[in-house]
Parts: structure tokens; sequence; C-alpha cells
């Protein structure tokens, strides 16, 4: 996919300030909440603002975080952490909900975003920060209001991020989002929730486990006095939402997901355009095309993917739709697990079908192999690592199965 992408565009025109990375939105909201919503933007309510949505992927935290946010007058500077790809997602829940002033920080060169940050310290707005920008620039520092901390990275307590962020919890309002808390061991509540809410689990990271878990082997097991413990701190301070409790279990759900290029790629994907790739002229628009899409299908993807299937996706059956045969493979390697493309015969594309459903975790197929008439039934996530060619493809494929999409 295009890393250019002109929604996110920094430079100041129409509807954008001269302040690099600050975009104007609507004054009018746009999106409708559901009454889980709201009733998360009660629970933040009554927690004056420091709280946990523990909600599975999809359920609508981003939304329920920005429309509490605009209740509070008292909060004119917002300081929004995540990772690349999900800030996208922000800016366009901001952008839709008329939500003004939103500074896109992590669109803006490193060298120039503590200079930029530092210069604007008396702006208002929605400042867009990606979680590896602490190491480079100092941004908790400043001053902020609110401080919303989307997904899972808080979570070892000898991080440099986690220790970074244990030491600035000066603001009014700290949010933590995320669908998994807790995805290795239950010890990774500890840190999320001191920073939201210091001293609930205890002041000490290394107390807490000494005195509810218990050494086996390489890990720590909880104990059933800590997890009593445990379950306690959990129902009287976070928000904890499957899609099955607001019976959106079988509704199809898609999201997309913005990956930023690596320099080298980038550069490659810029001759590309230009109709020069690895020295060789591309003479026709179906070379450059076919080009610039394996560009867009490297590396970059495959660190976002793995992220997904060991954190949000870790208990989920999940297939890999990818278009060109080398993706396949190299993604099939990467995963080690088995996968279908176009010179897999149709006899054994069954079998591994029937195996995939009832034992396997991953497959990654081709969807051209699949698009008529095959039951996919049992995933319950698929993922677009390259889109299909055609609309037909696209149809069949999002018919043969009923899960969320990412792509």
């Amino acid at each position: 996919m295009p890393v250019n992408d002109s929604i996110l565009s920094t430079k100041a025109s129409k509807g954008t300030s001269a302040l690099r990375g600050r975009v104007g939105g609507s004054s009018r909201p746009s999106l409708i909440l559901r009454p889980y919503q709201i009733k998360g933007i009660q629970y933040l309510r009554q927690h004056n603002g420091r709280g946990s949505l523990i909600w599975e992927m999809r359920l609508g935290k981003t939304i329920t975080t920005i429309r509490f946010i605009k209740q509070r007058k008292d909060s004119k500077r917002i300081l929004i952490v995540a990772p690349y790809s999900a800030l996208c997602s922000w800016y366009e829940d901001l952008i839709q909900d008329g939500s003004k002033n939103i500074h896109l920080i992590y669109k803006i060169p490193p060298k120039d975003r503590t200079e930029l940050l530092f210069s604007s310290e008396k702006e208002i707005g929605w400042f867009l920060v990606n979680k590896e920008a602490f190491l480079y620039c100092d941004y908790l520092r400043l001053q902020w209001d609110s401080i919303i901390v989307d997904e899972t990275w808080l979570a070892n307590p000898k991080a440099k991020i986690t220790k970074y962020f244990l030491k600035y919890t000066q603001a009014r309002y700290r949010i933590l989002l995320t669908g998994t808390p807790a995805p290795e061991s239950e010890l990774q509540y500890f840190t999320q929730l001191h920073w939201v809410n210091p001293g609930v689990l205890g002041k000490s990271y290394w107390d807490y486990r000494i005195r509810n878990f218990r050494p086996e082997g390489m890990k720590w097991r909880i104990t059933m006095k800590g997890r009593h413990k445990l379950a306690r701190v959990l129902v009287d301070n976070c928000s904890v939402l499957t899609r099955k409790d607001v019976g959106l279990q079988k509704e199809k759900i898609f999201e997309k997901r913005v990956i930023q290029l690596l320099p080298a790629t980038l550069k490659k994907y810029e001759e590309a355009e230009s109709g020069i790739y690895d020295g060789k002229i591309l003479k026709f628009a179906g070379q450059w095309w076919n080009e610039m899409r394996r560009l867009c299908s490297g590396k970059e993807k495959e660190v976002e993917l793995l992220d997904l299937l060991n954190g949000e996706l870790k208990n989920e059956r999940v297939i890999i739709w990818c278009d060109y045969v080398e993706e396949v493979e190299r993604v099939a390697g990467l995963l080690c697990c088995a996968f279908i493309h176009g010179t897999t015969p149709p006899l054994q594309r069954d079998g591994m079908r029937k195996h995939f459903l009832k034992k396997g975790k991953y497959l990654v197929a081709q969807p051209q192999c699949w698009k008529w008439g095959t039951n996919l039934a049992g995933v319950d996530t698929v993922i677009f690592f390259s889109m299909p060619q055609g609309l037909m493809t696209w149809q069949q494929v999002c018919e043969r199965t009923a899960p969320e999409f990412f792509a």
C-alpha cells in the first residue's frame, strides 16, 4: 500500500494550519455511539478519567475515549501514544467525530519532532505520537491534561518505555486501551494498572510477584489468592468487554492497518513510481503496479503480522491471504505453517482445509484458490497480507468466512 497517504498530508493547505502535522476537522460529530460505548463513558467518569478499557478488538474503544475527553472542559492538551499502524485509525475517528486541532506528530521526521513539540507547548488539541518516539524525544516532560495509551506495550517492568511512562504520572486523565492486556502472564497487568492508578496492585512489581505468584521452572504462576485479588482489582478498576457480551460475535468487522515503509524500501518504491526498479526500466503500467505492490509487502508487514498474531490474535484461528506465490511461501515459512497456492493440487487443498479447521492455528493461501464454494466458517480472523486483484475475488473470499478482517 502506498506510504504517501494524501489524507494524512502534513503540508499547510486548506483545512490545515501552518503548524506542520496539525489538521482541522469539521465541527459536526457524525458517529453515533452504541449503548455499551455510552456505558464506557460513564465508567471513565466514575473513575475520574483514570481507567482501562479492556475491550476486544473493534468494539470502539477509540471513539468512546474521544467522546469522554471532549466532554472534559479541563482537557485541552491530549497526547495519544500508540503503535504507528493504529494512529491512522485515531486520526480518522477524530476527523469523523468533528475534532479540531489534530497534530500528526508521528508524520514529521524524527529530527524535527522535539523542536516542534516544545515550540507548541501552549498549543491545544490532539497530539498523535508513535510509541517509539520516546527514544529521541522527551515528550512526557511537557504538560498534558490527558494521556491515552493504546495497545499493550507497558507490560514489561524492565523495558525502557515502561520505565519512561511510570516516571511521568502527572496528567489529570490517564486512559489505557487494549484488547489483550496480559497475553503471556497475569503479571503483565501490574505495570499497566500502576500507570493508570499507582498503587492499585501495590507499590512494587517485585513485591507483587513474590506475594501473589510462585515460580514454576522459568515462569511465574499466579496463586489462587493472587487470582482472587487480581479479579477484585479488575472488577473495581477496569471496564472489560467482549464482542459476545454486546451481541457482535457474528458481525463482520473490518480494520485497516497502515504500515510505514523503511527508508530503503521507500527509496525503491519511489524509483518504481518513476519507472525504474533494480536498474531496469519498467515499460508497462502493469509492471509498475506489481513491483510497487510487492515492495509494500515486505519486512514491515511481517513485523506487524507477528505483533498481531502474538498479541491481540494469540488465541484465534487465522487465515492469511497473500496475492503472490512468493508472499505465500515467505509468510508460511515465517509462521511455520501450511500454505496453499496455485500449484497445490485441488484434492490436497481440501484435506488441508479440513485439518486447518479442526486442529490448525494459521494457514496462508492465495485467495484465487478458494474463492468459489469453499466453507471456511470456522476461521476467527482473516488477514489480507496483500489484497486480491479484482472485486469479485474479494467479495467471494469475504463470503467464505464470518470473522473479523484486517487489510
